[in-house]
């Protein structure tokens, strides 16, 4: 398995992707909540104002499994 960490700016065009893309799962947005990027965004902004030194605010994980190991795979 591949797991690919890295700090981004793009946190509402990379929720819309997850949102919309066939076969992309979120797997946990705890304590926030939406429909779409947008929404999602508004709830991380109450957090993300208190750290006014960074600009890269949102933490992206993607996780790709061998075919073999993502068919047992669970969340």
């Amino acid at each position: 398995m591949i797991a690919k960490a890295k700090a981004i700016q793009h946190g509402r065009a990379a929720l819309d992707y997850v949102l919309e893309k066939d076969g992309a799962e979120l797997i946990d947005s705890r304590f926030c909540s939406g429909e779409s990027g947008l929404e999602y965004m508004q709830d991380f902004s109450i957090f993300q104002d208190l750290n006014e030194r960074a600009t890269n605010k949102e933490l992206s994980i993607v996780l790709s499994p061998e075919v073999a190991e993502g068919k047992t795979l669970s969340n």
